[in-house]
């Protein structure tokens, strides 16, 4: 990438996340079909899997009970990484994950990435 579009701002693929947000989950900037997390659910559980940068970058995990809610109003959700790994894990980046019980009930989970 060069010019405007190498800025960490910048988002050159389109896909909504800026270079800053590709670089924290190991996605490609220049890739729009890229994601940063995956969601997936089970029996009364949601799960959230994305890459995490070794170092240099802070994740906080939050369940939310609905979309509106603001991020820093949710209840903080430990994470860990995924055992095994799975192969082909970028290098500099391990595979995390967070869980939440529903229980009937609706449940979101979001990851920030924020680096200084």
């Amino acid at each position: 990438l060069s010019g405007a579009n190498a800025l960490g701002t910048a988002d050159p693929d389109g896909d909504g996340m800026n270079n800053d947000a590709e670089f924290a989950f190991g996605t490609s900037p220049v890739s729009g079909a890229s994601r940063a997390a995956t969601l997936s659910s089970g029996a009364g559980t949601v799960k959230l899997t994305w890459l995490q940068r070794n170092s240099g970058v802070t994740y906080t995990v939050k369940s939310l009970p609905d979309l509106a809610t603001a991020f820093n109003s949710g209840t903080t959700v430990s994470a860990a990484p995924t055992s095994p790994q799975p192969s082909g894990v970028p290098a500099d980046y391990t595979q995390y994950e967070a869980s939440v019980n529903t229980d009937g009930t609706r449940a979101f989970l979001r990851v920030r990435a924020v680096a200084p």
